[in-house]
């Protein structure tokens, strides 16, 4: 096992020097990382977002029949939101209007 570590640190060292070498591979590199970052918070914001409207939208349609078929616990409410809503492009505003017009 600790030879397979060593030629592990000899391929990163390797990658190392050859960034030294090329910069422009290394400011390559540090673009991915700075994407990477922007890309992470994007999705953790979008997450808490959509957890808070599945909290919302499950207290708000208990009781109903979309309440009871979509959004019957906030896991269920989470994929449906995710799922129907914000990666289906424009089929989830009928499924918003026949939520709001359920709840009110």
């Amino acid at each position: 096992f600790r030879v397979f570590r060593m030629l592990r640190l000899v391929r990163v060292l390797r990658l190392g020097s050859a960034l030294h070498r090329v910069p422009e591979l290394f400011v390559i590199v540090r673009g991915i990382g700075i994407a990477i970052r922007a890309i992470s918070v994007v999705f953790a914001l979008l997450g808490i977002f959509i957890y808070m409207g599945a909290i919302a939208l499950r207290v708000l349609l208990e009781g109903t029949t979309t309440g009871n078929l979509r959004f019957k616990t906030v896991p269920q409410a989470m994929a449906t939101l995710l799922l129907d809503c914000a990666m289906s492009g424009t089929k989830g505003g009928p499924l918003i209007r026949e939520a709001y017009s359920e709840s009110i």
